[in-house]
């Protein structure tokens, strides 16, 4: 019975697993837009690549060559890490200067606002700002640009400054064709609702009593508009404003106080009694966009940087500090403003281009071959979207793209040199990973592959060295000679000594400085020099302390016990930091809540589900524009470097490859920690894995450029070209213009679940 049972509960699964899946090809094949014919286009010019690439591996027809790649495939060769390092030539500086001033001008191309409200009305404390208006007007509307900080606002106004009316607000719910109030403890999950402002009466709780506006996190650094619903407009010259901030982040900042009349025009007005909420009335937009508004994540890490500034202490503290610090670099030169604290961003993105430029140059050693794996990047979607907004992820790729430069710089130092000559390269390679993973822990997941390749290298040069200094002997066991080469032993003592020093203790230094800034808001006066030495000797006057604690406490959960056993109010460096880490763990483990926009691993390899970042439809019907930008991979790119990776990984194996050996462990790295990961993902998760897939899909191209097969040129340069072309194609919905309808139905929207 029980048997049966199982069955048909098994049966049951089956059914609705494939109904489902029915369902979903149902919706799939009946939403499909006119773009799919660009879809099956792409795939054929991947599938005609591929079809190419391996041809051109294959022996030459009417020829001996296959007895010469039997006889290489035959051979018994060792493998190797220590790889050349081709050099840069003037050939290569056009390439360079041409493929970055394109992307800097297409990313900096309407990157934001040079504008924005500086000066704000801060609220420390509940506190009411009168104004007079010089003129009596006619109220309709209200707008506002939110500061950082969160709280409520009450706003009263009077025609004579005796008789007080208050902007009220009420939770509506749309029945039957029109608007009601929401009914107390009323489920309306399935019902479209709406607040609705209204002029109320004369407030019975005293001044500021009626708490209409609410400043909440996410609408931090955004420009507000309201109409006020039902009846007419009223008169009004006096005003009162009342914040009333939530004291665990203070303050709660206004940046500007925009009035509409009756007729919903903006009101040219001058106020006394609140310069600040009147003293910019140049930057208040007609129509509110990404361009004078922040967007996704940036209502967090602008804010944060911002506050670093102003010696705050951090609202956003979910990511370690130092790519926030970045941002305020971009801020501290441009000011509060989208394009300030967007610039830093793209400029790094824009740095990314000549060093993978320079990476390719010396692994492949063909300029054509650099130029086009640097353009496939380049011209990838992710990148130009994820380094327009102002979010730590583009750090993250940066440090990760320089340090495993630097690991093939020391890898590609050959075996028997001198310890010197590996000192720099290592040390930049364990600095610039400090430096990332002092921006954002997923650079951790690349310090796993940058110790894969550190191990291997070691192993494969320790082979070669011991063939190196192995001595010549006679007929008569006579050593004829001996080589001048270091002993392998101190080689080996010298590189993990050092190697610890550059990948743990530099490492350490720099993430532990990065939170010194959270120190300094919390009251620590020491200084730099004050707040390094607090963290020399952490270890040895506190951490026994706190272990300690943590052993005496009963508690079953020691990792928990010994966080609690540290002070959360202290202002020591380590002490903030150490409580941070367990924080971040704990936050980033329980991101569970639903995502329209979430994504996994096995939507990313397909570029099956981008991220909606801004969608501005409020034209749509007006004039059949609409604005929007996503992030996602161009899909050349991405369908090519999924298959690319498989090949390299079975050119590695067959033909011992260093080169395609490298390539392997760092897309690994990057992409196999993600597998395992329970919480809610996005697309550009995937961003790191994708700069990595452009270097396999860069392998293929150098093997046709060192077959040199007829038509190798048109393949690599026609590939490029369609991936360039379809940079063109999709630049709109990768920054926000304004584009028809129609144009993202024929072009655009290649697959439904495309927001596009």
């Amino acid at each position: 019975m029980d048997i049966l049972a199982l069955a048909a509960s098994s049966g049951g699964t089956i059914n609705s697993f494939f109904d489902q899946a029915a369902l979903g090809l149902s919706w799939f094949f009946g939403s499909l837009s006119p773009a799919v014919v660009w879809a099956v286009l792409g795939i054929a010019v991947c599938a005609a690549f591929f079809v190419y690439y391996w041809w051109c591996l294959r022996p030459r027809p009417h020829s001996l060559e296959w007895v010469s790649m039997a006889e290489a495939a035959a051979e018994d060769r060792p493998m190797t890490l220590t790889l050349p390092c081709h050099p840069m030539t003037r050939r290569d500086v056009l390439p360079i200067l041409l493929l970055t001033a394109v992307y800097a001008a297409t990313a900096f191309f309407r990157l934001g606002s040079f504008t924005a409200p500086q000066s704000c009305q801060s609220f420390y404390q509940r506190e009411t700002v009168a104004f007079e208006l010089d003129r009596e007007v006619t109220v309709g509307g209200f707008g506002w640009y939110c500061g950082i900080g969160t709280g409520d606002y009450s706003l009263e106004l009077s025609a004579d400054g005796e008789a007080w009316t208050a902007l009220s607000v009420t939770d509506e719910v749309w029945e039957n064709g029109a608007w009601r109030e929401k009914l107390p403890g009323e489920d309306t999950a399935d019902k479209s609702t709406r607040l609705a402002y209204y002029w109320a009466e004369p407030p019975a709780g005293g001044e500021g009593a009626v708490q209409s506006i609410r400043q909440e996190y996410n609408a931090v650094l955004k420009w507000q508009h309201i109409t006020v619903e039902g009846g007419a407009p009223v008169q009004a010259r006096y005003f009162r404003l009342t914040g009333d901030p939530e004291t665990a982040h203070l303050p709660m900042d206004l940046g500007e106080l925009v009035l509409y009349g009756g007729d919903g025009a903006r009101l040219t007005v001058t106020a006394r009694g609140a310069d600040a909420l009147f003293d910019e009335q140049d930057t208040v937009p007609e129509h509110s966009t990404y361009m004078d508004s922040a967007y996704f994540d940036e209502i967090y890490h602008p804010r944060t940087a911002y506050e670093h500034l102003r010696n705050i202490y951090p609202y956003e503290v979910s990511h370690p500090p130092l790519g926030k610090l970045i941002i305020s670099l971009g801020i501290l030169i441009f000011g509060m403003t989208p394009f300030g604290w967007r610039f830093m961003g793209t400029l790094f993105g824009v740095l990314m281009v000549p060093i993978l430029y320079l990476f390719l140059k010396n692994l492949f050693g063909k300029t054509p071959v650099a130029l086009c794996g640097t353009a496939l990047f380049t011209f990838d979607f992710m990148h130009l979207v994820q380094t327009r907004l102002a979010t730590i992820d583009t750090y993250g790729v940066f440090f990760i793209l320089v340090s495993y430069y630097f690991m093939y710089r020391w890898l590609a130092v050959p075996a028997g040199t001198k310890l010197r000559r590996h000192i720099l390269p290592l040390f930049l390679s364990g600095l610039f990973w400090g430096i990332g993973c002092a921006s954002k822990w997923t650079v951790v997941y690349a310090g796993v592959g940058l110790a894969v390749l550190w191990l291997l290298g070691m192993i494969f040069k320790g082979r070669e060295w011991l063939k190196l200094s192995a001595a010549v002997w006679d007929e008569e066991n006579q050593v004829l000679e001996l080589p001048d080469v270091p002993r392998l032993s101190v080689h080996v003592a010298g590189t993990v000594a050092l190697s610890v020093v550059f990948f743990v203790i530099v490492p350490l230094m720099i993430y532990t400085a990065s939170y010194f800034p959270y120190a300094s808001a919390r009251g620590n006066e020491g200084g730099f020099a004050g707040m390094a030495a607090q963290s020399a000797v952490w270890p040895a006057e506190k951490l026994p302390s706190y272990l300690a604690e943590a052993a005496e406490s009963g508690s079953e959960d020691k990792i928990k016990a010994f966080f609690d056993a540290i002070p959360t109010d202290s202002d020591d460096p380590v002490d903030i930091m150490m409580h941070n880490q367990y924080f971040m763990l704990t936050y980033h483990q329980g991101v569970h809540t639903p995502h329209p926009y979430a994504s996994y691993w096995y939507q990313w390899i397909v570029d099956g589900r981008p991220i909606l970042y801004y969608r501005d439809l409020d034209y749509q019907s007006v004039n059949g524009t609409k604005a929007l930008f996503a992030s996602f991979n161009n899909p050349l790119v991405s369908w090519t470097g999924l298959a690319a990776f498989f090949a390299v990984l079975i050119r590695t194996i067959r033909k011992k490859s260093g080169a395609g050996l490298f390539i392997v462990i760092a897309i690994l790295s990057q992409f196999v920690p993600w597998l395992p990961i329970g919480r809610i993902l996005f697309a550009y998760h995937y961003f790191p894995t994708i700069l990595f897939l452009c270097f396999a899909i860069t392998y293929l191209m150098n093997d046709m450029f060192e077959r040199r097969r007829k038509g190798y040129r048109l393949a690599v340069y026609g590939f490029t070209g369609c991936a360039a072309g379809l940079y063109a194609l999709f630049y709109p919905a990768l920054i926000g213009l304004y584009t028809p309808v129609w144009y993202n139905d024929y072009f655009l929207r290649w697959f439904p679940s495309w927001p596009l």
